[in-house]
C-alpha cells in the first residue's frame, strides 16, 4: 500500500496543482484536518 502511495502521489499532486478550484478545496480540507489534529494533541505545531 505504501509503495502505491509513493507512486501515485506525485501525479495526484501535479493534477491538484493545475486545478485552482480543486487546490482550494483540498487545501481547506487539509487545514481543517491539521486544526483537528492539533486540538487532539496529535501534533504540536
Amino acid at each position: 500500500m505504501q509503495q502505491m502511495y509513493y507512486q501515485l502521489s506525485p501525479g495526484v499532486a501535479e493534477y491538484i496543482n493545475q486545478k485552482p478550484r480543486i487546490k482550494r478545496f483540498v487545501r481547506g480540507q487539509l487545514e481543517s484536518l491539521a486544526t483537528w489534529m492539533r486540538n487532539q494533541g496529535i501534533t504540536k505545531n
